[in-house]
This record gives structure tokens, C-alpha cells and sequence, in this order.
């Protein structure tokens, strides 16, 4: 929450900040400098840019401290440009990337004529697509976006381990699950469990190299649309972050698949940020709902307990509990067939 103006007045060049240390990442000004102090000649020709432009964006990583000019024109990384180098699994760099892609800017940039409108105007700006569509189009964004969405998925893991138990169950399926991360994790501490990941069939091509490994064949991926069927005979079906993205008779579409699907005494467990009834939501919740309401559709939301459990009910389903995680108004609502 923002508590001062000087608070207030730094919001509005944070666009220009963010470019700057985008821009570094981009040009992988951080790893170099991860090997050692470099002269500007030197980070001119690892970056393949112009010296005078260049050495202006260094100044502005100087003045954010994101690197130290030691003397003239020499540069060494800092402890923030250390969270910046490109490694397995980093998720700085990867946001960064995310948020200042150029059409993420420029839906952002038109946030007002979304709201006047009351729905999407990306078609607008994308061409006619989509979000899901100029993804299909734009392999390039498509897999920041999905690197993204993993590195927001690898931070709440911890907290949804902690939260629920899944001690009881065999047999669970992660609807929508992406890189198969929280399954994964699930499966490592659940060693008599088994899973199935299931998203669409390009989202799991990419993916898909990691069946096996360790967990063997515990671990499965599927392809397929979850508006059509999903993976049947499980006790559990996890939907994280996969609702909010759809209006209430597309949500009824999906869990009541899942019903179909359901094993007797089973739980569908939907996993995300529920706007709060009775306090102020916080900046993730609040700030995922405008961003639904950009990139997808106008019924897209966060919804409050009171939704969640009309929609179970529409869809042939029981609201059982709803657990609170760590993390401010992330919870893990768990339904079931009531007999």
C-alpha cells in the first residue's frame, strides 16, 4: 500500500526504471559482469551496441544499483545484479521479461479504455487474437509467459505444501499445470501418491521431457481441453490459478468435467488468490484482477468465497473448507461430491 506522495511521484517513472534493468537483462549485462569487472569496450563488444548509448544505459544501472563504475568506465556487478543473472530456474530475470514485453506494455498502457469498455480490448492491440491465440502466434512471448507463470507457481509451492494435506490420496491430477512443478513437489514429499499433468497439448509438448526422471512413472503428462474431459479416476483435481481466467458458465463447464471424473470420497481443490468480503484485498489479488479483466475476458475475475461456492454448487459440487495460506488471501478451497 502506497503511504506517502514521494511514494506516490516514484510510481510514476517506475516504467522507466524497469526498461532500464530489462534492457540489461536482455543484453546480459548482469552475467557478464558475474565473471568479473568489465571495461565499457569490453561490454560493448559482448552486447554488440553502440558505445555512447551504451554507456548512458550503464550509468542509469549505476544510479538504480544495479552495477558500480569502480573508475572511469569500468563496471562490477552488485548483489542485485546477482539476482539478475540468467540460471536455471531464475525468476527475476524472467518477470522482468514478462512485464516489460512489448504487449504487455501496451495492454497496460491502455488500462483506461479497458475499463470505459467493461472487457477486453487486446484483440485491439494483438492483431484480432486473443491473449491464448497471439500465443499460439508468438512462440517467443508464449514461453516467457509460461516461464512466468512457473517462476509465480515455484513461489507458492512451499506455501500450498505447508497449507493442505495430501497424505490420504493416491491419485491426483493438476489441472492445468503447466511445467508439472507443483505435482512434482507434491509427488517428492507424497512418495505413495502418483499424478497426472494436464494442459493443452502445446503447452505439454514443451514439457513433457520431464515425465520420468526421478518419479518414474508417477509422474504423467496429458494433453488435452479441459472444456471437452479431463484425466479421469483420480481422488484429487487441482485447478491453481486456472479459474480466474474464465467467466461463471465456463467455470461450471470445467468442474462439472471434473465431477464426471471424480472418484468416490475425492476432493477438487482450487487453488488462488479469493477477493476478501470483509477487508481490503491485497496488491496480488487486486492487481491479477484487473490483469484477467486485460488479457482474457469480461467475466474473468477473482471471486469471493460466496462465488467460489455458487459455482461448486452449479456445478454439482459441495464448498467444504476453505484454507487460508501464509500468503494474504491465497487459499486452497476444497470441494467434493456431497452424497
Amino acid at each position: 500500500m502506497i503511504t506517502n506522495v514521494g511514494q506516490l511521484a516514484a510510481l510514476a517513472s517506475n516504467m522507466m526504471d524497469a526498461s532500464v534493468i530489462t534492457a540489461a537483462i536482455k543484453f546480459r549485462i548482469p552475467d557478464t559482469l558475474s565473471n568479473g569487472p568489465k571495461h565499457l569496450h569490453e561490454l560493448v563488444q559482448a552486447t554488440q551496441t553502440q558505445e555512447e548509448a551504451l554507456s548512458r544505459l550503464l550509468k542509469a544501472l549505476v544510479a538504480l544499483g544495479i552495477v558500480r563504475e569502480t573508475s572511469p568506465n569500468l563496471f562490477e556487478g552488485t548483489t542485485l545484479s546477482q539476482a539478475l543473472v540468467s540460471r536455471p530456474n531464475s525468476v527475476l530475470p524472467t518477470l522482468f521479461k514478462y512485464w516489460n514485453d512489448p504487449i504487455q506494455v501496451a495492454a497496460w498502457s491502455r488500462l483506461d479504455e479497458t475499463i470505459r469498455a467493461g472487457e477486453t480490448i487486446f484483440p485491439q492491440i494483438s492483431g484480432g487474437y486473443s491473449h491464448f491465440e497471439y500465443m499460439r502466434h508468438h512462440p517467443d512471448y508464449a514461453k516467457v509467459f509460461h516461464q512466468a507463470m512457473a517462476a509465480f507457481s515455484q513461489r507458492m509451492i512451499p506455501t500450498i505444501l505447508e497449507a493442505y494435506d495430501f497424505n490420504p490420496y493416491h491419485s491426483l491430477v493438476d489441472i492445468g499445470g503447466g511445467n508439472g512443478k507443483l505435482m512434482q513437489a507434491i509427488l517428492e514429499r507424497y512418495p505413495q501418491a502418483s499424478g497426472r499433468v494436464f494442459d493443452l497439448p502445446e503447452v505439454v509438448a514443451q514439457y513433457k521431457y520431464a515425465q520420468g526422471g526421478e518419479l518414474g512413472e508417477r509422474c504423467t503428462f496429458e494433453g488435452g481441453d479441459f472444456f471437452e474431459t479431463v484425466p479421469q479416476h483420480a481422488e484429487i483435481y487441482m485447478l491453481k490459478n486456472v479459474l480466474h481466467d474464465w467467466g461463471d458458465e465456463d467455470c461450471t463447464r470445467i468442474l462439472r468435467n471434473i465431477r464426471q471424473a471424480l472418484e468416490p470420497g475425492g476432493r477438487v481443490l482450487v487453488i488462488e488468490h479469493a477477493m476478501p468480503t470483509d477487508h481490503i484485498p491485497s496488491r496480488n489479488t487486486a492487481m491479477t484482477n484487473l490483469s484477467v479483466l486485460l488479457f482474457e475476458r469480461a467475466h474473468s475475475r477473482q471471486r469471493s468465497l460466496p462465488e467460489f461456492q455458487q459455482l461448486f454448487a452449479n456445478s454439482g459440487l459441495t464448498l467444504h473448507n476453505a484454507i487460508a495460506t501464509t500468503e494474504q488471501d491465497f487459499m486452497i478451497i476444497e470441494g467434493y461430491i456431497q452424497d
